[in-house]
């Protein structure tokens, strides 16, 4: 069975560090809407999105214990723990 690729739409990527009820965490990138919010976007979504080290998760929202939204300072301490991301964006800490 053949797809066609769907098309891509680029959002801005937010640092996170998500508390699992297992006790267990996660860092990586939360994509938004533009001017959008991390809530607005797992809101009433049983899976999202997460852009890992490892690659993308799809992460069970009724597993999460809380979102630590990151700041760009926190994000620029364990760089090496996030993917590649766009620091012009990430800089501007509009989330």
């Amino acid at each position: 069975m053949h797809f066609e690729r769907s098309k891509v739409i680029n959002k801005p990527a937010v640092p996170v560090r998500i508390f699992f009820t297992s006790g267990g965490s996660l860092k990586g990138f939360v994509f938004v809407s533009h001017e959008g919010r991390v809530l607005d976007a797992i809101d009433k979504r049983e899976y999202f999105p997460l852009r890992t080290i490892a690659g993308m998760r799809l992460v069970r929202s009724s597993n999460i214990a809380w979102i630590e939204v990151l700041s760009y300072d926190d994000y620029l301490e364990d760089k090496a723990a996030f993917p590649e991301a766009d620091e012009g964006y990430l800089r501007t800490q509009r989330w």
